[in-house]
């Protein structure tokens, strides 16, 4: 793990200033909501979210588990950009906030986020009337971007880290991941990380059934047996079946690759019938 740690709580009013910015004129076109394919470059926005259940403190404590998330967030970037390199592909993404402090906000919601449905319309707010998207993605020259939303759980925690992916009609094109620092008992490794960025990009689980992509029961068994450590399957490390937090080790099937944009086609998604990507 890295030793450099964020000036985070140090630069907030920087930050906090940066988010309040003049907002740019034009509003990007998310034709498939914010994050579009892993092709190209996507900006990481992360928010470290307080609500009434959970904050982030001032604490060195607070402080190491920031600089961990940046880390993590880097793991996920590297990651990705060598699964689109396996199909030819150049996928950028710029999640370092420590490296660009102009990608990290503070955000304090009045009600509880963590089990709270509405969640999505506050973050939404919260990004419309605080962060300069259109600017921030002509300054880096990024045609997409998703937003990480941080939150400081502890192992009691009941909630699983989840993302809201784009669907048609939706009221915002911009995509969230709801990053719980722990779930289910357990830091959340690099690969939770690029599971659910991976899920930005337009791909589905594979452990369970989803209507949506016409995954069933008969499926999610064929994808234990034969791809059980896929991204979108496991975020287990295959060697030793635990989460590692110094890589990522998970393959990436060629249906995942045709999910999240870096090929146009995957028999398998013919052969079962499932729903065809996105970005076709």
């Amino acid at each position: 793990m890295s030793k450099r740690i964020a000036p985070f709580f140090l630069s907030l009013l920087f930050l906090l200033a940066v988010g309040c910015a003049a907002k740019g004129p034009v509003q990007p076109d998310f034709t498939l909501g914010s994050a579009g394919a892993a092709v190209g470059r996507t900006l990481v926005i992360s928010i470290f979210a307080d609500d009434p259940d959970y904050a982030w403190t001032a604490s060195a404590g607070d402080t190491a588990r920031v600089a961990e998330c940046c880390e993590y967030l880097r793991i996920a970037a590297d990651y990705t950009a060598d699964v689109a390199a396996a199909y030819g592909k150049r996928a950028d993404v710029i999640a370092d906030f420590e490296a660009h402090p102009d990608l990290c906000y503070r955000a304090a919601f009045p009600a509880s986020m963590v089990s709270d449905d509405g969640a999505d319309e506050a973050v939404w707010q919260f990004i419309d009337a605080e962060i300069d998207v259109p600017g921030l993605l002509a300054r880096y020259e990024a045609p997409h971007c998703v937003f990480f939303l941080f939150f400081n759980t502890d192992a009691a925690s009941g909630p699983v880290t989840c993302t809201r992916t784009w669907y048609d009609g939706m009221p915002s094109p911009y995509e969230i991941v709801y990053l719980y620092r722990m779930d289910s008992g357990v830091v959340n490794c690099p690969a939770v990380y690029a599971h659910e960025l991976f899920h930005a990009f337009g791909a589905p689980d594979y452990y369970m059934p989803d209507p949506e992509f016409a995954i069933g029961d008969d499926f999610v068994a064929y994808a234990a047996q034969t791809m059980p450590y896929d991204i979108m399957n496991c975020c287990s490390d295959p060697a030793t079946d635990e989460y590692r937090y110094d890589a990522i080790y998970n393959p990436v099937s060629d249906l995942t690759a045709y999910y999240i944009g870096l090929t146009d086609h995957c028999d398998l998604a013919g052969e079962w019938g499932l729903a065809p990507s996105q970005h076709q």
